[in-house]
């Protein structure tokens, strides 16, 4: 079975976009099931991609593709177009059920990850403020049982200046709040949880009714 893809092509579902060719790429499904997708134009057109784990799409001129993957025509941007490779062959091209429930099985999964992130950065915070004054008394008291001149001014400004200093280091290699790591999985979601026709980033609202507000996508 051999599919051509394009605004010319022969799929089961319009290839509407003006970044994709009349013939983009063609579709060949294997004798295991599976589909192998080849650039047409070797990489000189609008290029073909597969979307990574993280969301990413990467490039390719041939490959083996699983039912899940999601394919992009084009460069990207507003010109291109993206699809499940499950779609190719699904008897109801208007039903987004199985893609929907993927959705809020990446979505649950993702907001667990965010949650655990947020409890450490939580836990993190606390202990800071917690750790802070007991670094100052002990900062004071080993200075005090060092100083043989029973000089106070000199205990208060060592005090001062490496309760501070020791504070700092501890927070900064210990507990430090994991930010990159939130702000990398935020990116991550948005890059993931978007609608299986038009491709646009999906609410949570969205994926709970298994609906695309914008074009309309739904499950049945």
């Amino acid at each position: 079975m051999e599919i051509i893809l394009g605004r010319s092509g022969n799929q089961p579902f319009p290839l509407t976009a003006d970044g994709v060719h009349n013939e983009h790429a063609v579709a060949t499904k294997l004798s295991d099931g599976t589909w192998q997708i080849r650039d047409l134009h070797e990489g000189k057109g609008n290029g073909v991609y597969v979307r990574d784990e993280n969301g990413e799409f990467q490039q390719f001129f041939t490959r083996i593709v699983q039912p899940n993957d999601v394919i992009r025509l084009g460069r990207g941007g507003g010109h291109c177009q993206q699809f499940w490779v499950r779609h190719l062959d699904a008897p109801n091209t208007d039903d987004y059920s199985y893609e929907f429930r993927e959705l809020q099985s990446i979505s649950t999964k993702l907001n667990d990850r965010q949650q655990t992130i947020e409890k450490a950065n939580k836990r993190k915070q606390l202990i800071q403020r917690i750790a802070s004054p007991m670094v100052s008394v002990l900062v004071f008291l080993g200075v005090t049982l060092l100083n043989t001149s029973k000089d106070m001014t000199l205990v208060m400004v060592l005090r001062m200046t490496l309760a501070p200093l020791l504070v700092g280091v501890i927070t900064f290699f210990l507990l430090r709040p994991d930010v990159k790591g939130l702000k990398q999985l935020k990116q991550r979601r948005s890059r993931l949880l978007t609608c299986p026709r038009c491709g646009l980033p999906l609410t949570d609202n969205e994926i709970s009714d298994r609906h695309c507000m914008k074009c309309k996508a739904k499950s049945y």
